[in-house]
């Protein structure tokens, strides 16, 4: 925070030593310990102290007052005379009445603010110099009389041994001494008085001022004290800040219980409502740190053991002046993206700094909130301790770190709740044993074309996430165009090797009629949306932190649009046999699934999750997924087959089936029901994560007509 100069205005001071001469009321109010404890003209003051004025402090000070009734109204010695005039020149306050030094200040002596809306007085007087005070005034009210400077004069009389109070050559109180001697007579010696003689004076210099009061008041002069006050000059004081920003809002008790935000796995999620603002600054910066996990702990290790503050350094500038929107006054709206792919609670804490990230400033320690005017509990932050609210007591703000260097727990601190928002992976992949050829559904991507970085296998070896994009790249090996998702999307002119005949996710907008699925089957956009393998890198959010809405006004923001928000939940599809592969009966074929989920644990310890039951050592799941099963049928119970799916592999299946129907089918299918009224052969693919979120895909197949093969080999 900037000092701020504050100006006390005391009426009629000057700072010059010329001006003092001309303004002895202004240097004797200068030089009084106005303030407790201070000593000098440039005063430095933490701006939530209390500042106490008190020029009464001394019981033994002089004051300037002169009252006409403390004058003699005859004659004065020259001793008593030199001391008024000695009085008056430092004394200037004439008053006519009878006025003490406390009623003056009362009366004529106050403190304002700078625009006059409030005044203080009385004396003594405390005032906290909170920085609303802009400034602050000292003023002597004029209506005061004011005795001017004027020479000083001599007696006009003296004093002798028979007069010692005034005397003249007519001195009518001289004694007449009478002088004895003794006679001698026949009948011896007599007392005789002789004549009585006068003692003669003996004059010096005047030492006697007559009828002084009179004099006195003659030869000086009286004016009104508006005549010498001057606005130009002041003490300064300097009000230093020690209060730092507050940090409110945005959670219900910053650093209590239910202080949990809740955010996806791998989302940009806004952080709202931190009302962060400091008492005078105008630009603070905030910055949030967060107890990250990067890696999935070994079995039975801590949890706490892997919590890691460094992370990445992430501040923001709120900058108060150029606030337009009241709305959106003070707050702190930040985007962070939580790429832990795990579920539950990372520990967060939010600081605060005025004025610059690095440098100068106070720095909020993460203290929930800012009891401003309490020095002496340290604005609620206990490790300040009593800050002290007088001028010698105060310390200053033990809290000025630089923002960027600060990666650590706070004095208080949340929790987030990362929730996993991602569903399973599936992807089906079936092989002719003879020829080898491959399908696959959904459309895939190639081993270069996806990031399976946050989605990885856990090794009990090694206890640490290693990428499962071996697994993926292995899967998808012989993949080609007719099944790459990259190349269908891009080429508007191709039909697609599937139809699509239900489609269920709550963020798929459409209006669910049997005509709109059938004409989206062939818009290689809602494909490329909606029909894909789930890339977990990719957030559901853009990077302002606002959902991503699948519907016709949508503006696809970083490209993340269907690379996770629209893939399906549940699906029901045709394989057409439009590409190169077809299912023919006769055939042997191998079924084959990958299931993965990116969230591969978890330190929550049941589903009422909650802070009391964060694990001090997490479960861990190797592949994220909790349960699941693929299920063939044929419709013939010898032939159908179904397995669960061991949550230890990412890849499950080999089982082989060969094709023997021979149902002439419809062509003309409109519905699932007809799919399955038909008989057509069916892939069913489930599977649950930890988070209990779940997907299902079910495969029909469309087999070769047997005639038709026939007529071929014809």
């Amino acid at each position: 925070m900037n000092n701020k100069l504050i100006g006390f205005l005391l009426g009629s001071l000057f700072v010059s030593t010329t001006a003092f001469s001309a303004n002895p009321l202004g240097k004797y109010l200068s030089e009084l310990d106005v303030f407790e404890d201070i000593s000098g003209r440039n005063i430095e003051v933490y701006q939530d102290v209390t500042l106490r004025l008190n020029p009464l402090q001394d019981s033994n000070q002089e004051y300037p007052i002169i009252c006409e009734s403390d004058i003699p109204e005859e004659f004065v010695k020259m001793s008593e005379a030199k001391k008024f005039f000695k009085k008056l020149k430092s004394h200037p306050i004439y008053t006519e009445n009878e006025l003490t030094f406390e009623e003056f200040m009362n009366d004529y002596f106050y403190i304002t603010n700078e625009d006059g809306s409030e005044k203080f007085s009385n004396f003594p007087c405390e005032i906290q110099a909170t920085p609303e005070l802009s400034k602050l005034y000292f003023c002597l009210d004029g209506n005061y009389r004011y005795v001017s400077q004027f020479e000083e004069y001599g007696p006009d009389a003296l004093s002798c041994t028979d007069c010692p109070e005034l005397c003249d050559k007519n001195c009518k109180k001289s004694k007449t001494v009478v002088k004895e001697r003794l006679v001698r007579t026949r009948y011896g010696y007599y007392r005789v008085l002789d004549e009585k003689n006068k003692k003669e004076h003996s004059f010096g210099k005047n030492n006697i001022y007559k009828d002084f009061r009179n004099t006195l008041l003659s030869r000086t002069t009286i004016e009104d004290a508006d005549d010498y006050i001057d606005k130009k000059n002041c003490i300064k004081i300097t009000l230093i800040d020690r209060v730092p920003p507050s940090i409110e809002n945005g959670l219900p008790k910053l650093g209590e219980k239910d202080s949990t935000y809740t955010c996806s796995s791998c989302d940009y999620y806004k952080t709202e409502n931190f009302d962060i603002k400091d008492d005078v600054e105008s630009v603070v910066y905030a910055k949030f740190t967060f107890g990250r996990f990067d890696e999935c702990p070994k079995e039975g290790e801590k949890l706490v053991d892997k919590e890691d503050w460094g992370t990445e350094e992430k501040i923001v500038k709120i900058d108060h002046r150029n606030e337009t929107n009241s709305s959106k006054k003070n707050y702190f709206n930040d985007v962070v993206r939580f790429n832990e792919p795990f579920d539950g609670y990372i520990r967060y804490s939010v600081f605060a700094k005025e004025r610059n990230p690095k440098g100068e400033g106070n720095v909020n320690p993460s203290v929930a909130k800012i009891e401003y005017n309490q020095p002496d509990i340290g604005y609620g932050y206990s490790e300040a301790g009593d800050l002290g609210n007088t001028i010698d007591t105060a310390k200053d703000w033990p809290e000025k770190n630089d923002l960027p260097d600060i990666n650590e727990i706070g004095y208080n601190t949340g929790l987030i709740r990362v929730s996993d928002n991602d569903r399973p992976n599936i992807i089906i992949r079936i092989t002719n044993t003879q020829t080898n050829e491959q399908m696959f559904f959904p459309p895939c991507f190639g081993h270069n074309d996806i990031k399976i970085s946050n989605s990885s296998k856990y090794k009990a070896v090694s206890g640490k996430f290693q990428t499962n994009q071996d697994d993926y790249n292995f899967f998808v090996s012989s993949l080609d165009d007719a099944y790459n998702h990259e190349k269908i999307t891009k080429n508007k002119d191709s039909n697609p090797y599937f139809t699509i005949y239900s489609i269920d996710d709550s963020n798929l907008k459409t209006n669910g009629s049997l005509a709109e699925r059938l004409l989206l089957n062939g818009d290689p956009k809602f494909i490329k949306e909606n029909v894909r393998v789930e890339d977990y890198y990719f957030s559901d959010k853009d990077r302002d932190g606002i959902n991503i809405v699948n519907d016709n006004n949508s503006i696809l923001k970083n490209g993340s649009l269907g690379k996770s928000l629209g893939t399906f939940s549940k699906m029901a599809v045709l394989f057409e046999n439009s590409g190169a592969f077809q299912f023919k009966t006769g055939v042997e074929y191998k079924l084959d699934v990958w299931t993965d989920d990116n969230v591969k644990w978890t330190n929550i310890g049941s589903e009422n999750a909650g802070e009391d039951n964060i694990l001090e050592r997490p479960k861990v799941y190797e592949t994220g997924i909790k349960s699941g099963f693929i299920k063939l049928d044929l419709h013939d119970e010898k032939l159908n087959k179904e397995i669960k799916v061991d949550p230890k592999k990412s890849i499950n299946g080999g089982i082989l089936f060969t094709l023997e129907d021979s149902i002439n089918r419809n062509h003309d299918i409109k519905t699932v029901e007809e799919l399955e009224a038909n008989e057509f052969p069916s892939v069913t693919v489930y599977a649950e994560d930890f988070s209990g979120l779940t997907r299902e895909l079910k495969l029909f197949l469309r087999v070769n007509d047997k005639k038709l093969n026939l007529k071929a080999l014809d």
